[in-house]
């Protein structure tokens, strides 16, 4: 199991976790709403990109029985499973814990969102763990404090201990993998790119000054060494010779855009100590493509072909989903209006069987559209007479 990115998501994002080995996701609720549901999202949606959170906005007068707040995704990519974690949960945890609000009036925000249905689950604890024994980034946050970050509580064990004991009067626990397979919602789950936690976008940490700084930093140094390294040290022929020094490399370029050296955004400033640790990361990223620079030199970079293969017209050409492209019911908005153009070519084709083949399913395409409720004018090769 692990954890979604809290500050952004990318339709490649489950794909690179799968590929990983995770098996269950966490997800987050807020998104997928204001992704995928229009009620929903004409009240809740998050209009500006100068926010950088999205706490005080208007709540959705959501019923707590709502599936997919109790039932997992199934097949977010195909091997990968999900539950999704919810504000309207969080913020009472993260309350309780510094002591904001007592232990009741958590208690009875678990039980409003728990529903009355059964079988189903509930993420009654899902932010991050530093809430759970420190003041964490609240004061930061809030108040622009930053003489409280990462208060210790001392009397954090117990205020766990009296939770642990009250939420068990509930109901049974269970683990985060029994819940995501629970049976699960019947719709796809999509998110659409750089949404994050907290109804806010990727642009609160893209958007800060040490973002627009060292972003442009770290992408010269990822083309360096795409360019002149990557395609020697992470070959076939040579891959476990440099093994080390790859993961050197990629370790301290991941830890050099750390989004807490990139948050919170103006009018707050960042930390010292998160700045500081970013800056120290980027330094060592640069000492580790020195070093695997020196070690490949002299190696002979592969030969690139000198054309691009040719392709036969009908085929699309745009890699946009692991699933079936004809398993129309399973795709997520991003990937069925994909498929609008990977059968549109198809029926744009020179091929007699493939324009069949190509109109069959991109009439499937627009049913599946018109279920959805996103009805719109087809287009002419397919319209109804």
């Amino acid at each position: 199991s692990f954890w979604n990115p809290e500050c952004t998501w990318m339709q490649y994002v489950p794909r690179a976790f799968q590929k990983a080995g995770v098996k269950y996701l966490t997800l987050d609720f807020e998104s997928y709403k204001n992704s995928s549901d229009r009620d929903y999202a004409w009240v809740e949606r998050n209009r500006t990109r100068d926010i950088g959170w999205g706490g005080h906005l208007p709540w959705y007068p959501l019923d707590p029985d709502c599936p997919s707040l109790h039932r997992p995704f199934r097949d977010i990519v195909p091997g990968l499973h999900g539950m999704c974690r919810s504000d309207r949960l969080i913020g009472k945890y993260v309350g309780y814990f510094l002591g904001r609000l007592p232990l009741s009036e958590y208690i009875d925000n678990v039980k409003q969102w728990s529903g009355s249905k059964k079988p189903g689950a509930t993420l009654i604890i899902a932010d991050d763990a530093e809430y759970c024994g420190t003041t964490g980034y609240f004061y930061v946050k809030h108040h622009r404090d930053y003489t409280r970050s990462f208060d210790v509580d001392p009397q954090a064990a117990d205020k766990l201990d009296k939770l642990i004991r009250a939420v068990s009067e509930l109901g049974p626990w269970g683990t985060f993998a029994e819940a995501c397979e629970l049976d699960p919602v019947d719709e796809p789950y999509y998110v659409e790119d750089r949404c994050a936690w907290h109804r806010t976008y990727a642009d609160a940490w893209a958007g800060t000054p040490e973002a627009r700084a060292w972003d442009p930093i770290l992408a010269e140094l990822r083309k360096a060494y795409k360019t002149t390294v990557q395609p020697i040290a992470e070959s076939p022929e040579h891959a476990a010779r440099f093994r080390p020094l790859v993961e050197k490399f990629w370790f301290h370029m991941t830890n050099s855009a750390n989004s807490d050296g990139r948050w919170p955004p103006p009018p707050a400033k960042t930390c010292d100590f998160n700045r500081e640790w970013c800056l120290a990361e980027i330094e060592a990223t640069r000492a580790a493509l020195a070093e695997i620079t020196a070690a490949v030199k002299g190696l002979p970079l592969p030969k690139s072909a000198d054309e691009a293969p040719s392709r036969p017209d009908w085929e699309y050409g745009f890699y946009f989903t692991d699933k079936n492209p004809e398993a129309v019911r399973l795709l997520n908005i991003y990937e069925l209006q994909h498929a609008i153009y990977y059968f549109h070519r198809m029926v744009d084709s020179s091929d007699p069987v493939k324009k069949a083949y190509g109109k069959q399913w991109l009439i499937a395409v627009f049913d599946e559209f018109d279920r959805r409720g996103m009805r719109g004018v087809r287009p002419a090769s397919i319209a109804k007479p």
